[in-house]
């Protein structure tokens, strides 16, 4: 191999791996007028999911636990038929906890992308806020 294709070859290794760790960091997005209208990424590693499902409706109890340098989010979606409680770990530093929190709002209707792997908690990927009209 001559040189110059061993460097292009570590150019695109390097990209890749950019733009990997580009895709997989948590964000949030906002309305007009600052709202937090979505959060995504949420999920760390979406190898461990077996079952993917959508749930939609009002959330209800939202909780958190502080572990190191990490937050884990806790609620319960109402849906027609039951409560379905969902999860997501952020390390501190990947969304402000404001953000969270305004979107999680009792007030607020959300739709919630999750997978769940064996008997645990649906873990969430997605979280968009449902407008109201």
């Amino acid at each position: 191999m001559k040189g110059i294709d061993v460097l292009r070859l570590v150019l695109v290794g390097v990209l890749a791996v950019h733009a990997e760790n580009a895709q997989t960091r948590a964000y949030g997005k906002f309305g007009p007028a600052g709202e937090t209208i979505g959060l995504f990424n949420l999920l760390r590693d979406s190898r461990m999911c077996g079952e993917w499902r959508t749930y939609a409706g009002a959330v209800r109890d939202m909780r958190r636990n502080y572990r190191n340098r990490s937050v884990t989010y806790r609620f319960a979606i109402r849906t027609s038929a039951s409560n379905i409680i969902l999860e997501f770990t952020l390390d501190r530093d990947d969304i402000p906890e404001g953000d969270v929190e305004n979107l999680l709002a009792r007030t607020h209707k959300v739709s919630a992308r999750a997978c769940r792997s064996g008997n645990r908690t649906w873990a969430v990927e997605e979280i968009t806020r449902i407008e109201s009209h």
